[in-house]
């Protein structure tokens, strides 16, 4: 493969760039993962992660007379960042705080209640004998419920 490559170094572009793409979107989604307290996940994908990224950086640095092996190197890490974002939302991993503002006190939390979520309500009021009531809502980011 390395003839191949030395004979076609533009062959070199795409696979640095996939291979930091790669790297990239593992190491966005290793940090989600760690800090929401996942140590062994995140040690898993951090060896993957260090390992590609250590041959895509190994070919640009050996052929730093090839500009546009930087290139994909950089454009590499841009994409990735966007994929790794992205598969993080796909995974929905951990949970989520909503906050809700309710004008009618005790309505909307009995209705959330109804619908088998567990809500922490809190009277308040803003002013001008405007009472409100403030409520608190962790659920499971993954959770079909909260699609329907």
């Amino acid at each position: 493969m390395s003839e191949l490559l030395i004979e076609y170094p533009y062959l070199l572009v795409p696979l640095i760039f996939l291979a930091r793409v790669a790297d990239v979107s593992l190491g966005t989604f290793r940090t989600i993962v760690v800090f929401r307290g996942h140590k062994f996940m995140a040690s898993f994908i951090g060896f993957f992660e260090i390992i590609i990224w250590l041959v895509a950086a190994a070919q640009v640095l050996t052929n730093l007379d090839q500009w546009y092996l930087a290139l994909a190197y950089a454009s590499g890490f841009a994409v990735g960042n966007y994929v790794g974002i992205w598969i993080e939302s796909r995974f929905a991993i951990g949970d989520e705080l909503i906050r809700c503002i309710s004008f009618n006190r005790d309505v909307l939390a009995e209705k959330i209640r109804k619908k088998g979520f567990k809500v922490v309500s809190f009277d308040g009021d803003m002013g001008e004998a405007n009472p409100v009531e403030l409520l608190l809502i962790v659920e499971k980011r993954r959770n079909p419920r909260l699609s329907s």
